[in-house]
């Protein structure tokens, strides 16, 4: 009887270890449009160091507002692995070829950056330095090239060169 007790012990310990060698993460993934007829309105909230923190709103108004979202690939067995980054900023719908670079029309943009991961500083940092290259392609689509300045010395910079489609 003691045989077959360890017999169904040992077998249920190697079922309960089986590993599935699927991997159930998800991939990284880009989500970037814009909206015409808006502003952005910002609040600053915090200033820290070189760094300045802001909050905002989309606002109706007269400009174009592109939204950038970067979110990390996602393996829900894996804690605090999720995040990503979001780009937002604001150009004038009149411009059909526009290059924006370390200007006063660079931070007219209001380019605004936020990294979302565990233990990120919420809110978003001004991004005052880079570069922007706006380019309609038709009336629902532009094409956005960003080589944008990190807020944060030992971070890479923030690029993309993606066509954006309207909301």
């Amino acid at each position: 009887m003691i045989r077959v007790y360890l017999l169904i012990t040992v077998l249920f310990i190697f079922l309960a270890c089986r590993k599935e060698t699927k991997n159930k993460c998800f991939p990284e993934k880009q989500i970037h449009f814009f909206q015409t007829g808006k502003i952005l309105d910002t609040l600053k909230v915090a200033a820290n160091g070189q760094n300045e923190f802001y909050q905002f709103q989309i606002s109706p108004g007269n400009d174009l507002v592109f939204e950038y979202t970067f979110l990390n690939q996602d393996c829900p067995e894996i804690a605090d692995d999720e995040g990503g980054q979001r780009v937002v900023f604001q150009a004038n719908p009149l411009v059909n070829n526009l290059v924006l670079k370390d200007s006063v029309a660079f931070t007219a943009a209001k380019v605004l950056y936020s990294e979302m991961c565990f233990g990120c500083t919420p809110g978003f940092y001004l991004i005052k330095a880079g570069l922007l290259k706006i380019k309609r392609m038709d009336e629902d689509k532009w094409q956005i090239t960003a080589a944008l300045k990190s807020p944060h010395p030992d971070r890479e910079d923030i690029t993309f060169d993606l066509i954006f489609t309207k909301k």
